[in-house]
């Protein structure tokens, strides 16, 4: 079991859509994100294939969907993953409640894009995971096929009272993260005060993701022969644009 599972599955799953501003401020973002990196409508006369690892409540698969694609969304999250069969109703979006390690168990076609986002990576164990999940992107993507990730680059600790981040509020919900850094991980905790009744219930759970930094995972897509064909840095999310080396296209 990964270390997140129990967290989600305790305390952030049930409001996670919440906390991140709700699925339309999202999926305008995705939107934006994609036209940015130049992802567009898919060529009528053919469906195009998509994946989208660690999928959550689908903020990135329902607008790739919307551009034509055909997605396959994977996700460990029992609850997320509901919730998002019942967003896509009626969409080109499978969701499957699974490993995303275990990609290649569910499609043996090769795919036009891949999407791994929001600090997904971050949630595996090891930066071995991470390789071998890269490894497994790029036997999976067609030869001119692209591989969209996001995540927080950690290059820097936060200390004293920055260590406090105040996530989310409404009149019901107040969420805040604690974090602390160590030389290759960062040890997570969610506070939430939810209002019951006018009271209001304080629950706490922890979980703890890799370290990522910028420069380490340019060196990792470049071990498992991906090069990167654009990058961003939004709200604090480095977005990179890869693909297949040259050298390893068929």
């Amino acid at each position: 079991m990964y270390s997140f599972q129990e967290h989600y599955k305790q305390t952030l799953a049930p409001y996670y859509t919440r906390v991140y501003g709700g699925t339309e401020k999202n999926y305008a973002l995705a939107r934006s994100i994609f036209e940015g990196f130049g992802i567009t409508a898919a060529e009528t006369g053919g469906a195009r294939s998509a994946a989208d690892l660690g999928s959550g409540s689908g903020f990135f698969s329902l607008p790739l969907a919307h551009l034509g694609y055909q997605v396959l969304a994977l996700d460990l999250d029992p609850y997320l993953c509901e919730e998002h069969r019942k967003l896509c109703k009626d969409s080109n979006v499978q969701v499957i409640c699974d490993d995303l390690l275990n990609l290649p168990g569910y499609s043996s076609e090769k795919m036009d894009i891949i999407l791994c986002m929001t600090d997904t990576l971050a949630h595996l164990e090891s930066e071995e995971q991470i390789l071998a999940l890269l490894r497994m992107v790029a036997d999976s993507l067609k030869s001119d096929g692209s591989f969209l990730i996001s995540f927080r680059d950690q290059s820097n600790s936060l200390e004293d009272d920055h260590r406090f981040i105040p996530f989310y509020s409404d009149s019901e919900l107040i969420a805040t993260t604690f974090v602390e850094f160590s030389e290759s991980h960062v040890n997570v905790t969610d506070i939430l005060y939810i209002l019951e009744q006018e009271n209001w219930r304080m629950q706490i759970s922890s979980y703890k993701k890799l370290r990522l930094t910028r420069n380490r995972m340019k060196e990792l897509l470049d071990e498992a022969n991906l090069h990167i064909i654009g990058q961003e840095s939004i709200r604090g999310m480095d977005y990179l644009l890869t693909g297949r080396k040259s050298s390893q296209r068929s």
